[in-house]
């Protein structure tokens, strides 16, 4: 099995960028090397714009590696019934309007460029399998019916799922795709067209002003605009911030005697399960994803891989799990991504809260940005204004969750420690300890070594803690994560965790 590898890495031979290690200029600099960078960077390459791409790891290492590989716009993980709750009938039509451009944009992009990522039309399937779920399906079918979202109901027997549901719904027009053979040909193609890419190039600080400059470790870019595609805004944006919930969800790879047909499945449970068919080299097997939760929340991972892993013996027979892996998503509080330009910034531009429809929100994200940087914006901007408020829809879930945030920031102080001594931290286990001036974050390696490190996440302040499966260091305030020894995974965080030393009484 591959532990926390997924479907897509086996089949990358990935291309090679170099390390920043000089001043460039540029007339945009996108930070971040997945869907949304690459997709805004190709766009503004063939406006005639120079862009500069810096990637803290890998291309398409990111969120973008970690997709399902789903195009779903019909098919949202929030769904369009409860964004009619938060909008208007005419705003959620362009809502749909808008994810079904982008879709077209991707099969444009697959044809137009020649991309082999194996993207293919498929249709798309909503079903409830007990009553609750029927009437959350049966709400979206009034909401579809509202937005004219073209569906087909079907009666039980007529599902193409090979176990009984409630209710099922045909909905035509969905497409799935290999993501990371598509962000690598769009990386290559921002190269021949002039752009520069950079690897390894994390950025530690961004300079306001005119230019802005950007600086990593060992160089820096000059630039008129910055796009942040960073899948939450790396930095301290505490607007930004405050309006999005970090999530980790879970998928699994598994071989299976009773596939589904080649489609795009979701079931109406809370939270959701999402299915599809994908391939390796052993022959084609079923993507699973679900079982999402906050950030941090969670220490004890394995029991979500263990739930989707009986979801898919229970349904599918399932013989096999070769693939597990995670991946951080970010909700908005009324359920649309922001993008756009920051109020305070109008050439710095932000791209956050797409749940589960990265692939598609991500390329909507590059065209409405694009679009803003060339001076042709439209009234799309305004539906995903970044700095949009909705006081008497969002405000119940804006105050739960910063209510949360703080619950962290003060709680996990008081909380217990989970080890008097690294004796109790097995190799490939961290936990939080008590040390002679405050709770340390503790590392033991493989090899036996102790790393000790300050908890406090470098975003906010808020305490870390320890993901078994991922290895991670998770925040649970806003959703940043480093790896065992400290190093940012994710944003928010610019900076890595503080190495300290452990006191003397605690030392192996």
């Amino acid at each position: 099995m591959s532990s926390s590898r997924t479907v897509w890495q086996e089949a990358i031979r990935p291309f090679i960028f170099r390390k920043l290690v000089n001043q460039v200029s540029a007339d945009v600099a996108v930070i971040g090397a997945g869907i949304t960078g690459l997709s805004t960077a190709l766009m503004l390459q063939e406006a005639g714009k120079h862009t500069v791409v810096l990637e803290a790891r890998r291309v398409g290492s990111g969120v973008s590696g970690t997709s399902s590989g789903c195009l779903a716009p019909m098919l949202l993980d929030v769904r369009y019934g409860d964004i009619l709750h938060h909008f208007s009938v005419e705003a959620t039509r362009k809502v749909l309007e808008s994810q079904v451009e982008a879709l077209e944009t991707i099969a444009w992009m697959v044809g137009h460029y020649r991309i082999d990522c194996d993207f293919r039309w498929i249709d798309g399937y909503l079903y409830a399998e007990n009553e609750a779920g029927n009437r959350l399906l049966q709400k979206e079918l009034e909401a579809f019916g509202k937005i004219d979202l073209p569906c087909e109901k079907l009666t039980p027997g007529e599902s193409p799922l090979p176990f009984p549901v409630e209710r099922a719904v045909r909905v035509p027009g969905q497409a799935r795709l290999h993501p990371l053979k598509y962000v690598h040909a769009l990386a290559r193609r921002v190269e021949r067209l002039g752009g520069e890419i950079y690897e390894h190039s994390p950025v530690i600080a961004l300079n306001h002003g005119d230019p802005y400059v950007v600086t990593t470790a060992e160089g820096s870019v000059l630039a008129n605009d910055i796009v942040l595609a960073t899948h939450t805004p790396i930095g301290f944006h505490p607007l930004l911030q405050s309006k999005t919930i970090p999530c980790q969800s879970y998928a699994i790879g598994f071989r299976t005697p009773i596939p589904p047909q080649d489609a795009l499945f979701r079931d109406m449970a809370e939270p959701c399960h999402t299915l599809r068919i994908g391939e390796d080299e052993q022959g084609p097997l079923v993507i699973l994803a679900g079982e999402d939760h906050r950030t941090g929340e969670i220490r004890e991972t394995e029991p979500c891989f263990e739930r989707l892993e009986e979801y898919a013996r229970q349904r599918f027979g399932m013989t096999s799990a070769d693939y597990r892996w995670s991946a951080p998503i970010f909700r908005s509080a009324d359920g649309l991504p922001y993008i756009g330009s920051a109020l305070e910034e109008p050439h710095l531009y932000v791209a956050t809260g797409f749940s589960r429809q990265g692939l598609t929100c991500g390329t909507l994200a590059a065209l409405l940005i694009s679009d803003e940087i060339l001076g042709m914006a439209g009234p799309l901007d305004k539906l995903y204004d970044p700095n949009r408020v909705k006081p008497l829809t969002t405000a119940p879930t804006l105050v739960l969750e910063n209510l949360g945030a703080l619950a962290h920031f003060f709680g996990d102080r008081l909380r217990r420690s989970e080890a008097a001594d690294t004796d109790e931290i097995a190799p490939g286990e961290g936990k939080i300890m008590d040390g002679d001036s405050g709770k340390l974050a503790v590392y033991r390696d493989d090899t036996g070594e102790i790393h000790c490190l300050s908890p406090i996440c470098s975003h906010a302040g808020c305490l870390v803690r320890w993901n078994t499966f991922e290895k991670s260091w998770d925040c649970p305030c806003h959703g940043g994560r480093y790896d065992a020894t400290g190093h940012v995974l994710n944003g928010p965080p610019l900076s890595p965790l503080e190495p300290v030393p452990l006191p003397l009484r605690s030392r192996s």
